[in-house]
């Protein structure tokens, strides 16, 4: 069985990756290493990082030291930072999840490309490790499972955030932005088979 993680995170240095986030992943590279699986890991780095084969060969060495997990690892470009107006920070958010900050680095024709070489290996199985990375995503490969480790409901996070912002007019105008982030975490998640 081939197996491929698909994590948004960079894993610069596998040791001191403690995060919930990290240990999510720890827990399905442990199965997948039960399970007698090969297993493959996309990790989405910032725009401009090293992807080259050395790079990816001394993370997956790292991984293994620290983990104990022997996984291909490739390294794909997030999109950098868009650089817009104050008037596009605060209307385009409303439209769509894809325009929102956070999520903005993993949407479109960069990530999407990147992410497309890996699934062309094949794979029985392939794990999005939470909403960024499954941005990311095109239409699911016909030949593999493709699940979703929801990690967390982003539109209730993201109520939590804007709660004690309300004080502020940032606050309400953020506000505003969670009816296309519900929406765009719905569409997202219906494109799965399972979602955890």
């Amino acid at each position: 069985m081939r197996v491929l993680l698909v994590t948004p995170n960079a894993i610069d240095d596998p040791v001191r990756a403690v995060a919930g986030t990290f240990q999510r992943l720890r827990v399905w590279l442990d199965a997948a290493r039960e399970a007698g699986a090969t297993i493959e890991l996309a990790s989405f780095v910032p725009a401009g990082a090293d992807v080259g084969p050395e790079r990816c060969a001394a993370v997956a060495a790292a991984i293994e030291r620290a983990w104990g997990v022997t996984a291909r690892v490739t390294l794909l470009h997030r999109n950098a930072p868009r650089e817009e107006s104050r008037l596009g920070r605060l209307v385009r958010p409303l439209l769509a999840l894809r325009h929102q900050a956070e999520f903005a680095l993993y949407a479109g024709e960069g990530p999407r490309r990147a992410l497309e070489a890996v699934l062309a290996r094949g794979h029985d199985l392939v794990i999005h490790g939470n909403l960024h990375a499954a941005l990311a995503a095109g239409p699911a490969p016909a030949c593999a499972r493709v699940w979703l480790d929801l990690d967390d409901i982003e539109t209730r996070k993201a109520m939590h955030g804007v709660a004690g912002m309300l004080d502020r007019p940032r606050g309400w105008w953020r506000m505003a932005w969670l009816p296309a982030r519900f929406l765009g975490e719905r569409a997202l998640v219906r494109r799965f088979e399972r979602v955890f």
